[in-house]
Order: structure tokens, then C-alpha cells, then sequence
């Protein structure tokens, strides 16, 4: 069995209500069976690493079937609710639920890669940036959070302008990726640890002796899960002793532009139904017709 896997988070789509009608109206699940065909099939792309969909308890029993044909393994997960955290959109009710990855421990590395993300080459060799080596946390005299693993791993990226070069290389304000310290949560690497599941579920409630409100707690919980790892991983030296530590810029483009992708680009995190940038929509809809096209010849 592998010791690694890529995996993603599929819950109901309550804006569209698609999970009762018709289940080809979710973009997300669309998404998640071109992920599943460019992991399990696609020249190219094909991976040995496991492709995991964790799935809420509410996710139509139709949508699970198609993604285990098409070759991903589904697993059902109990829903993380989000405690103080108030979501700015509606469909991110449930994005925490993704911490339930930190308790499949049969797993050494995850990469956890969000459903609305494309891949353009094999990146099976990710488990082997060195940003994904096992980090010591830091002295227990330093610490202000209590019950932190002894070591840890949690490899990111951090966002990139609208209008970036490719691979971008100017960090710091004006340039290609003005916060350095702030990564999204579209991939990451990490090993599975209950320690961690436990520690991340605790920075839902305010701190001991705050009052239990959302004004309470350190970050900003509006981008729910993503500002929630980044307080766990902070930089800030004087306080953060997990910090998150950075994959090679080639891996994965956000805000994604053509010129990454004939740049060489390995994945793209991008709305294939409403790219910012325009001209990279044929790109992707020509991969979704090509999944479309493999599971009609194979049908």
C-alpha cells in the first residue's frame, strides 16, 4: 500500500441544490472526476499515488458510485462544523471538514489538493520536495499554544499576483507574490497526526478565558479553514512554532494565467466555468472534454 495520497473534499452543493436534481450541475464534482480521471488515467498525468475524495454524509449517493468508478477511493467523513468560525460564503460551511484528513494515520505524507484545482503534468515527485520533510516544532519554553505535536509537517504555497510571471520570483509587496507568509489552502502537503486534528479543532472556540465569539479568536474566520491554518502556521517568530514551509513555485498557479501553462505549470488552481483570466478557459475545458470523451469510449 502507499505511503502517500493525494486528496480532496467533496461536500453537497447547497447553492445550486444540485445533490437532489441534476448532479452534472456541480462544478466542484465535475471537477473532482477530472481530478480523478487525470490521477487515475490520464497520459500525462496518470499517478501511482492514491487519489482519496473524502465526502460529506450529504453528498448523493450518485455522485459517491461515479467517482469509485472512475478509480478514486471515496470516504465518508462526519461533517467538522465550524464552531465560531462564520464563513463569508455559504458553500464553506463545511471546508473543515478537510481536517479530517490529519486522522488517516495509514497515510505517511497527504497531499491535499482543493476541488477546483487542474492538473497539466504528473506530480507524484511533490512528495519529494524537501518543503515536505518531517519539521521539528519548537521548544516548549516558547510555546503559547498548549498540546503541539513534537514534530510536524505542513508545505504550502503562497499566493500569487493577478498578473505574475511565471514561475514567480519577486516575493514582498508589488511583485509576484506580495504576501510570502500567507498560503492558500488549494495544496498542501502534511502527515496525518490526531495531535494536530485535535489542536486545529481547539482554535474554533476562543481562547481560555476569552468569551466563547467569533471577536474572540486570532484570525479572521472568514476564510474559514485557510486563516485557521495559517494562525497554526504562522511565521511570526515570537509566537508560531509550526510554521509552514514553502514547495517549489513550480508546482501549482493561482490566479492562473496561459503563460503558466506553457510555462510549464504542473497544476493550476482555477475555476474551469469562470477563470479570471479568460484566455486560459479553452485550456481547461479542453481537459474536461477529454475526460468526457475517455468514460464515453470506455461506456
Amino acid at each position: 500500500e502507499s505511503q502517500y495520497a493525494f486528496l480532496t473534499l467533496l461536500s453537497a452543493d447547497k447553492e445550486s441544490g444540485s445533490d437532489g436534481e441534476d448532479v452534472n450541475e456541480d462544478h466542484y464534482y465535475i471537477n473532482v472526476r477530472i481530478l480523478a480521471y487525470q490521477f487515475r488515467h490520464a497520459i500525462g498525468t496518470k499517478s501511482k499515488v492514491p487519489f482519496v475524495v473524502l465526502v460529506t454524509p450529504d453528498v448523493d449517493h450518485r455522485k459517491r458510485q461515479q467517482l469509485e468508478r472512475d478509480g478514486a477511493l471515496v470516504h465518508e467523513v462526519e461533517t467538522v462544523t465550524p464552531g465560531l468560525l462564520v464563513p463569508s460564503l455559504e458553500r464553506w460551511e463545511d471546508v473543515l471538514t478537510k481536517f479530517r484528513l490529519w486522522e488517516l494515520t495509514q497515510f505517511e505524507r497527504i497531499a491535499f489538493i482543493d476541488a477546483d484545482m487542474f492538473l497539466f503534468r504528473n506530480i507524484d515527485h511533490i512528495f519529494n520536495d524537501p518543503a515536505a520533510k518531517v519539521q521539528q516544532t519548537c521548544k516548549a519554553a516558547k510555546r503559547t499554544d498548549d498540546a503541539l505535536p513534537a514534530t510536524y509537517v505542513f508545505a504550502g504555497y503562497a499566493e500569487q499576483t493577478l498578473n505574475h510571471s511565471y514561475p514567480p520570483v519577486k516575493p514582498g509587496p508589488e511583485h509576484d507574490v506580495p504576501f510570502p507568509w500567507y498560503f492558500n489552502t488549494g495544496l498542501f502537503i502534511t502527515r496525518p497526526d490526531p495531535i494536530l486534528y485535535a489542536y486545529y479543532l481547539s482554535l474554533t472556540q476562543a481562547p481560555e478565558g476569552k468569551p466563547q465569539e467569533t471577536s474572540s479568536l486570532p484570525f479572521d474566520s472568514s476564510l474559514p479553514d485557510q486563516n485557521l491554518l495559517n494562525y497554526a502556521h504562522r511565521w511570526d517568530e515570537a509566537k508560531g512554532c509550526m510554521p509552514w514551509v514553502p514547495l517549489d513555485a513550480k508546482w501549482v498557479t493561482h490566479h492562473t494565467k496561459v503563460e503558466d501553462l506553457e510555462g510549464g505549470a504542473y497544476a493550476a488552481h482555477v475555476h474551469y466555468w469562470d477563470p479570471i483570466h479568460l484566455d486560459v478557459q479553452p485550456y481547461l475545458l479542453a481537459k474536461k472534454a477529454e475526460m468526457e470523451a475517455f468514460y464515453e469510449r470506455r461506456e
